[in-house]
């Protein structure tokens, strides 16, 4: 119960201006949800508008990144049948990946839930992930290493991906 009334209080502190400068709100953004999840790392990697990369924001002990990459392709960063879900899976393994998915959806199985690629560059450890859509923007968030969440942190997970997109 504490946990909750502190993501609680996280949510009514967090910005709610939109600001012109992207940047500015990815870094606010990814630094309120590694307060919010108690993560090591958060990465934000969205498609803004008719621009040809897609931006990938991340933020850990090490300080704020910002990429723009063409090569990264936001839709394909997890399995289809989750593309449209939350969800928590554990720690990377070689054959397959409990996922548990948001709003008692349940729990599956699948083989590869986030690609290859974004897997080695987040790592092996658990990850959270939501998506952030809006009109003009398509997008994930990805919390690494969260504290394993409960039913109640992924619907929250879900509303924050709501509160993202609406600020950009």
């Amino acid at each position: 119960m504490q946990r909750m009334a502190e993501m609680c209080a996280i949510l009514r502190r967090w910005p709610r201006d939109v600001l012109p400068d992207h940047r500015v709100l990815a870094r606010e953004s990814v630094q309120q949800c590694r307060e919010m999840f108690e993560a090591s790392r958060i990465v934000l990697a969205f498609e803004h508008g008719d621009e040809p990369w897609t931006t990938v924001a991340a933020l850990d002990e090490d300080g704020f990144t910002w990429r723009e990459e063409g090569s990264f392709d936001v839709a394909a960063s997890v399995a289809a049948e989750l593309s449209d879900l939350t969800f928590y899976t554990g720690s990377a393994k070689r054959d397959r990946a409990t996922v548990r998915i948001a709003c008692g959806e349940g729990t599956v199985e699948i083989k590869t839930p986030l690609h290859p690629v974004l897997r080695r560059q987040i790592g092996p450890d658990p990850v959270l992930s939501t998506p952030v859509v809006s009109e003009n923007l398509a997008g994930r968030l990805f919390v690494c290493s969260p504290a394993e969440p409960s039913d109640m942190e992924l619907v929250i997970a879900e509303a924050v991906g709501v509160i993202i997109a609406a600020r950009f």
